[in-house]
């Protein structure tokens, strides 16, 4: 059987930031995906996060070890937010006893009840690696019981990359230097 893990990077952010309200919609739109699934036995839910940021994990996500180091300690010369490197955070998935296939998304990103299903449809069919659009819904939507207006809601195409699923040996092969998420275009370093 197929063994998909999917790894987010969830951060403790102040209620100013857009995150604030869509990390908890996307906790819970990943938890209602793998419900609805046909082979939710083969999905793992799991996290990695800085130290500062594990009070906010549910407790019904599996905690991978923390990271340990950020963009900034890459580049001295950069200043600001402390920002995670996408190899650390992928790289995190070797600490699970069976991993397949690595699905990553960023944590505005809410998914489809059918979202694990149609995955494993696309690895039965024997693709290797899958990117996923997301669609640009409105901004209105600020708390999980809104999730069934969200999933109604056809929205706008996005033009960027925010979900990725790979075979785990395909991990070895991608060249991810001191990429951070957080910025614009680091999906083009995993396409």
């Amino acid at each position: 059987m197929t063994q998909i893990v999917h790894i987010i990077n969830p951060v403790k952010v102040s209620e100013t930031s857009d995150l604030f309200f869509a990390q908890p919609i996307t906790f819970e739109s990943l938890r209602k995906a793998k419900d609805f699934s046909t082979k939710k036995e083969q999905i793992k839910l799991v996290t990695t996060q800085f130290e500062e940021d594990l009070e906010i994990i549910p407790i019904d996500f599996q905690k991978l070890s923390n990271l340990s180091r950020s963009v900034l300690d890459v580049n001295s010369s950069l200043k600001g937010k402390k920002l995670p490197l996408i190899a650390d955070i992928l790289a995190k998935t070797k600490e699970v006893n069976r991993c397949d296939f690595v699905l990553y998304t960023n944590m505005d990103i809410a998914v489809m009840p059918q979202f694990y299903d149609v995955l494993f449809e696309y690895i039965n069919q024997g693709h290797d690696a899958v990117i996923i659009n997301r669609r640009c819904i409105k901004t209105t939507y600020k708390t999980v019981d809104k999730l069934p207006l969200m999933y109604s809601d056809l929205g706008k195409s996005h033009p960027g990359f925010d979900c990725f699923l790979f075979k785990r040996e395909l991990l070895e092969k991608l060249i991810l230097d001191e990429i951070c998420i957080g910025i614009p275009f680091l999906e083009v370093s995993l396409i």
